[in-house]
């Protein structure tokens, strides 16, 4: 039952964690800097 949720739940998961990252984030940062400057702290962020 465990597995099965847990499948359930991944794309769901990532879906709303990406719209995080890239559609709030990312243009918040493209307002205060330039795009491969944005681009890169998100990507160092996403690193860890």
């Amino acid at each position: 039952m465990m597995p099965l949720g847990f499948l359930i739940m991944l794309p769901l998961v990532g879906f709303a964690e990406e719209t995080g990252w890239r559609g709030f984030l990312q243009p918040m940062l493209e307002k205060r800097f330039p795009f491969p400057v944005a681009t890169t702290i998100v990507a160092v962020i996403w690193y860890d």
